[in-house]
């Protein structure tokens, strides 16, 4: 590499590290105009007030009222509305929770409205810490299988529970003649089956508007290191249509609906009216299940007829200077009905809290297991690929209960599947090397025609049987695999809290080190080994070809090592020891071929 092309080199690498500082900046500056606009409308508020006060202060007395009532408004449509609300905020009996257990997860069952106010799952500790407790989802600010847009339905209204073993009933006669009565039935695993009943006790007809059922707010789980603008919440939902692909709501989507344009990754916006929490209705198609995800767990609401549509919603921290989203929730839609006096009409739903694992959402069926591994899912031989890498870790983790060995393991039958291939490459390189001298001379003999010299070098490729491009072939016939691995390592609950060797957890990068290095700086070894045994691997390639193909390959391991330093150790693993493999087949070529 000459003293040019090194320059160009220096230079495309500075200008990559002072984007994400301009970035950075850039982010830090949005932030604090959005922490000065908050400021001054907070100043401005009391002024605003006392300006209303004074425009609509009269001498009649005040009533006193609920917190939550509405301001009344003489129109006959808004004090219905009034009147829904004192409706809704009734409860006049004291909360009642019972709990439904087994082997693996508690239940909390609310007597307000018959919903799921938290879940516990036992076999998931909270920290690395020996002494944690399981993970509990909150969900007393957002229930879990609460009705909505039924008055007299709600999470705020006051129910009959009893529990029967696995089984928690909840009834409540609206007195309008509509009597609600649902059940919830715990499975062995993750699982409730949601039955209601909604019933006409009545003379006349019962009209009841669309309404839905939703899920519990789904939080960020706290990880070592967050890329910048990656979140791991994320929304789904599946036509009814089999085979029909998973819409997927991310990061980008739940920032538009809080208020935020499209404005670039890790961009906070400036000047913009955010909401704290807002929702959206969406009637596309039928869908057989809504999912509300994190990056290890998921509730999913599949009723068994399927639902109209699916409301989303997205909340953020208010005391928060930029807009990381901190929740997610989705509601399913369900049409209006009217029920006839007598008529009883039944809904049956399965609600799934627990693990993101292909096992126990396979098992659910109405293709619930496409919450996950759902990348690239135009392309259904990449999640084939990826579903099959799964079950290839697992059944070799069943043999040898050690995470960061079945990758080894698994790495290494990666390495013999594509032998052959990597065996022709490096027979072509050195073939490549051995007409170095050939090549040499047709370039000075047709120099100055560069058409000719292109013909004359295929036609000695053509005889001697090889192909330049072969060098690449390896690793492009990897790069499937590859990505499919990081498609499984991102969201595989197996791999959290997985240990192996000084990693503590293979679904997070090392961070050894953190808070001793200055500078905010950590440790992770892997991606240097792994950047070291790639150095290693091209002195041991033959040349041949394009000399500058060759010099952009000699860059590409601190291209690497800059994009692989915070991924999860288990990646990196996978890649040092492909890296490794590759060097000991090369080794034993050489050794071979000298022989």
């Amino acid at each position: 590499m000459n003293k040019q092309e090194k320059a160009i080199v220096v230079l495309l690498f500075a200008l990559l590290l002072g984007w994400f500082f301009h970035q950075d900046k850039v982010t830090r500056e949005r932030a604090e105009t959005l922490r000065r606009e908050r400021e001054r409308e907070a100043m401005l508020a009391p002024v605003a007030e006392a300006t209303d006060e004074t425009a609509v202060q009269d001498d009649r007395p005040v009533p006193a009222r609920p917190d939550d009532a509405v301001d009344p408004v003489p129109d006959r449509e808004d004090e219905e509305t009034v009147r829904t609300a004192e409706q809704e905020a009734e409860p006049l009996l004291p909360e009642r929770i019972e709990v439904l257990a087994n082997e693996v997860m508690n239940v909390e069952i609310s007597s307000w409205g018959g919903v799921i106010t938290g879940v516990e799952l036992k076999l998931y500790p909270q920290t690395l810490d020996p002494e944690s407790d399981p993970i509990r989802f909150d969900f007393s600010d957002r229930p879990a299988l609460a009705i909505g847009n039924i008055a007299g339905l709600s999470a705020r209204n006051d129910f009959t529970l009893s529990v029967d073993g696995p089984t928690a009933t909840a009834e409540r006669d609206l007195g309008t003649g509509l009597r609600y009565v649902r059940t919830l039935t715990l499975t062995d695993g993750y699982q409730i089956l949601v039955s209601e009943s909604f019933r006409n006790d009545g003379d006349i007809p019962l009209s009841l508007p669309e309404h839905t059922l939703g899920s519990g707010f789904m939080e960020s789980i706290q990880t070592k290191a967050k890329s910048r603008g990656q979140s791991f919440l994320e929304l789904n939902a599946l036509g009814y249509r089999t085979g029909s692909h998973v819409k997927r709501w991310r990061e980008k989507d739940f920032s538009k609906m809080l208020g935020a344009p499209s404005s670039g990754i890790g961009c906070a916006p400036a000047n913009m009216e955010l909401v704290d929490e807002t929702g959206m209705d969406l009637h596309h198609e039928l869908l057989a299940w809504g999912a509300a995800k994190n990056r290890f767990f998921v509730q999913i609401i599949a009723p068994e007829e399927g639902a109209a549509g699916c409301r989303l919603h997205a909340a953020r921290d208010p005391e928060a200077e930029t807009l990381d989203v901190t929740a997610v929730a989705l509601d399913m839609i369900f049409p209006a009905m009217i029920l006839e006096p007598g008529v009883a009409i039944r809904r049956e739903t399965g609600y799934y809290i627990g693990p993101n694992k292909y096992s126990k959402l396979q098992a659910l069926g109405k293709h619930q297991d496409k919450a996950m591994l759902h990348a690239w899912q135009r392309w259904g031989w990449f999640r084939t690929l990826s579903v099959g890498m799964l079950w290839t870790l697992n059944r070799i983790y069943d043999v040898i209960p050690n995470y960061g060995v079945a990758i080894i393991l698994m790495t290494i039958l990666v390495r013999i599947v594509f032998w052959p291939i990597t065996r022709k490459s490096t027979s072509d390189m050195r073939k490549m090397q051995d007409l170095k001298p050939l090549m040499a001379k047709i370039k000075e003999k047709h120099k100055e025609n560069p058409k000719r010299m292109q013909e004359e070098t295929w036609a000695l490729y053509r005889k001697h049987k090889v192909n330049p491009m072969t060098s690449c072939l390896p690793m492009l016939v990897q790069m499937p695999v590859f990505v499919a691995l990081f498609n499984v390592l991102r969201g595989a609950v197996e791999l959290r809290f997985a240990p192996f060797l000084w990693i503590a957890d293979l679904s997070e990068p090392e961070r050894l080190l953190e808070g001793i290095l200055p500078f905010g700086l950590v440790l992770n070894i892997l991606p240097l080994l792994m950047t070291a045994t790639t150095f290693f691997q091209q002195k041991l390639t033959p040349t041949g070809g394009d000399p500058a193909q060759q010099r952009m390959m000699m860059f590409m391991p601190l291209f690497m090592l800059f994009i692989f330093y915070n991924f999860p150790a288990a990646l990196a693993l996978y890649w040092t020891v492909s890296q490794g493999l590759a060097i000991v087949q090369m080794l034993g070529k050489r050794r071979q071929t000298s022989a």
